[in-house]
């Protein structure tokens, strides 16, 4: 019983001892380097650019929309598209499925272009008539914080790793 009460009181002394006014913040440290915060993103809607031609929409890079050689190489594209008659307003991530499944596309990026391609479900070339008109396509770019080259670290590292089994650690 003396034993808890002494534990009790040691208790109590030190949570008292604790409180006390915080001191004087020191100096801001230096800011640390920027993340992925150069994310851009691009909505195209003019209909003209948008139309299907032999199954695919050709989005030429031009003073408004282009997508850089360091993200075309190093970092991310994201494609996403939305649809006038089914389901509008939904947006559609590219390569998927179009609404209700029937059908897919599939997008490749060259030096001059972005293409998206319309195909059958089974990815085969589109047999289903005129696509669906496309209302909107978005764009999203993020460039690469860091870039890796694999063949450069299995050497240092003196390690015989493909590069399936580097990126799968």
């Amino acid at each position: 019983m003396k034993r808890n009460i002494f534990f009790a009181i040691l208790f109590i002394v030190v949570a008292i001892a604790s409180c006390g006014k915080d001191g004087v913040d020191g100096k801001d440290g230096i800011d640390g380097k920027d993340g992925n915060a150069n994310v851009v993103s691009y909505i195209l809607s003019d209909s003209i650019k948008l139309l299907w031609q032999n199954n695919a929409i050709h989005l030429l890079y031009d003073s408004t929309f282009t997508i850089p050689d360091s993200i075309r190489n190093d970092g991310i594209v994201l494609v996403y598209l939305q649809y006038g008659v089914t389901y509008p307003g939904n947006w559609y991530f590219s390569p998927g499925l179009g609404p209700l499944g029937l059908w897919q596309t599939r997008y490749s990026i060259g030096d001059n272009e972005l293409t998206i391609h319309m195909l059958n479900p089974d990815g085969s070339a589109w047999s289903g008539g005129t696509p669906e008109a496309v209302t909107k396509i978005k764009v999203v770019l993020v460039p690469a914080s860091k870039v890796y080259l694999l063949a450069k670290i299995k050497k240092e590292a003196g390690l015989g790793l493909t590069d399936h089994e580097i990126i799968n650690y």
